[in-house]
C-alpha cells in the first residue's frame, strides 16, 4: 500500500481517480527510509486546494509561461509557495517590459518611416511611465507616496506588501496586452479600482475559483472597476446599457485632462483612443465623443460603439473591431440615439 499520495483526487461518492490534466504525469515510485512506496503526480492541484485564489492563478501562469522555468512538481497547492519564492528570489518577475517594434506593426503604406519611428518612441515612453508606476507600487506599496496625487491606501498596501502571489498576478495582468506587434499602453494605475479587484478575487469561495477565473480575468475586472467607478460618478452605473457623451476640449476646456482620461478608460482596447499615445486628446480636439456601453454576460461594462463628431456632425462610427463596421443588432440602437 502507498504510504502517501500527492495530487490525486477522488470524485465525490465515487471510488475512482479523477482524470489527470495535461500538466500531470506519474513518476516512478520511490522507496523511503521505511521501505514504503510513494506515489506522486506532478502538476497542478484542484483550484479549491490552493491557499488562495492568487496562488491558484500563479500556478496557472507558471504552467503556461515557460519564461519562469518552474518545474511541474512545484505547481501543486503544496509546493506553489516555493515556486513563487523561487521566481522572486531570482528576480524573474519585474523584468524589462516589451517594447513596441516599428517593423512588427502593421502600418498604412503612406506613413513615412520617420513618423513611424517617432510614434513608436512615444508609445514606448508611455509604456515605461505606466509600468514603472505599477512596478514601484508593487515592489514597495507602503513607500509609494510620491506616485499619486492622493494618499496611499494603507489597506491596499498592506494586502500587497508581503503577498508575492498577488504581486505576480497584478504585474502579469497589466503587462498582458503589451506586445511587440501592437501599440497598446498598459491600463492606468488606480488605487480604488485595484483594491476592489483584489477584494473580488480574494473573496472567491475555493469551489468557485475555476469557473470565476475562467470567465473573468484580473485585467478584465480591473478595467470594469475603472469604468464602473466613472459611470457611478455620472449616475449611470445602475443601467445595463448607456450612452456616454465626452465633451470636446473646445466645449469643456476646464475639464480637458479629466475628459481625456475618461475617454481612454471607457474606450474599447482596440480603439486608438484607448491604446495609443495622444489619440484620446486628438479625438476631442474637433468635437464631442460618444460611447455606447453594455453590461456583458458577466455583468462587466463593455464598450461596443464609438462615435466621433466634427463641426456638430457625426464624423465616424466604430465597432469593437475598429474596422468601421458595427454589429447589425446595434444599428437600431445607434439610429435611435442619433435621431433623439
Amino acid at each position: 500500500m502507498p504510504s502517501s499520495i500527492d495530487n490525486i483526487y477522488f470524485l465525490p461518492k465515487q471510488n475512482i481517480f479523477n482524470k489527470l490534466n495535461n500538466n500531470q504525469r506519474l513518476v516512478k515510485p520511490l522507496l523511503n527510509q521505511s521501505d514504503c512506496d510513494t506515489v506522486q503526480f506532478r502538476g497542478k492541484s484542484m483550484p479549491s486546494m490552493y491557499a488562495s485564489t492568487f496562488e491558484f492563478l500563479s500556478a496557472e501562469i507558471f504552467g503556461r509561461d515557460k519564461r519562469f522555468q518552474v518545474d511541474g512538481s512545484l505547481l501543486s497547492a503544496k509546493n506553489i509557495a516555493a515556486a513563487i519564492k523561487q521566481v522572486f528570489n531570482f528576480n524573474m518577475v519585474f523584468g524589462p517590459f516589451k517594447k513596441s517594434m516599428v517593423d512588427k506593426i502593421k502600418w498604412k503604406s503612406y506613413i513615412p518611416q520617420d513618423i513611424r519611428e517617432y510614434s513608436i518612441n512615444k508609445i514606448n515612453e508611455a509604456r515605461a511611465d505606466r509600468l514603472n508606476k505599477w512596478k514601484n507600487f508593487l515592489q514597495e506599496p507602503g513607500a509609494a507616496k510620491g506616485l499619486f496625487d492622493e494618499p496611499v491606501d494603507e489597506e491596499l498596501a498592506a494586502k500587497i506588501e508581503n503577498n508575492n502571489a498577488l504581486k505576480l498576478i497584478v504585474w502579469n495582468a497589466v503587462n498582458s496586452e503589451v506586445k511587440e506587434n501592437n501599440r497598446h499602453i498598459p491600463v492606468p494605475f488606480n488605487q480604488k479600482a485595484l483594491k476592489e479587484t483584489v477584494n473580488y478575487f480574494n473573496d472567491l469561495a475555493p469551489k468557485d475559483r475555476q469557473v470565476a477565473c475562467a470567465n473573468i480575468s484580473f485585467l478584465d475586472y480591473y478595467t470594469h472597476r475603472l469604468r464602473d467607478n466613472l459611470l457611478m460618478d455620472m449616475n449611470l452605473s445602475e443601467n445595463n446599457s448607456v450612452w456616454v457623451k465626452i465633451p470636446s476640449i473646445k466645449h469643456d476646456p476646464f475639464n480637458k485632462e479629466a475628459n481625456i482620461k475618461k475617454l481612454e478608460i471607457l474606450s474599447c482596447k482596440n480603439w486608438c483612443t484607448r491604446s495609443s499615445v495622444d489619440k484620446a486628446e486628438a479625438a476631442l480636439e474637433d468635437g464631442d465623443f460618444y460611447i455606447y456601453l453594455e453590461r456583458n454576460k458577466a455583468k462587466l461594462w463593455e464598450p461596443l460603439v464609438g462615435m466621433t463628431t466634427a463641426k456638430g456632425k457625426i464624423d465616424q462610427i466604430q465597432g469593437v473591431e475598429n474596422n468601421n463596421i458595427v454589429p447589425l443588432k446595434l444599428v437600431d440602437e445607434i439610429e435611435d440615439f442619433i435621431n433623439k
